[in-house]
């Protein structure tokens, strides 16, 4: 029994310092946060795509490209019909 007992709690004590997972816990109340709260305009973000380097990347035509972008397919979507990886396409557009 004693066993046990140590055994889990050599575990538990193991798994919590390994753990990198930090809350954070925002609210109205929380100086650090506080100004994003009180934004009176909401905050998106915009990504403005160089098309040509896109169709070039994803070894497609201008004209194919809109095609399956009006018919509703996502660039990932797209990308994926032509074995591009997710991982590849967050690269290409993060670069």
């Amino acid at each position: 029994m004693k066993r046990i007992f140590v055994f889990l709690l050599l575990a538990f004590v193991t798994l919590s310092l390994t753990s990198n997972n930090i809350g954070v816990f925002a609210n109205k109340d929380n100086e650090e946060f506080k100004d994003i709260y009180e934004r009176k305009v909401p905050q998106t973000f915009h990504y403005k795509y160089d098309y040509e380097n896109l169709y070039q990347f994803l070894n497609i035509s201008e004209k194919e490209y809109t095609s399956e972008w009006n018919s509703g397919k996502t660039i990932a979507e797209i990308a994926e019909k032509r074995d591009i990886y997710p991982q590849q396409l967050i690269l290409y557009l993060a670069e």
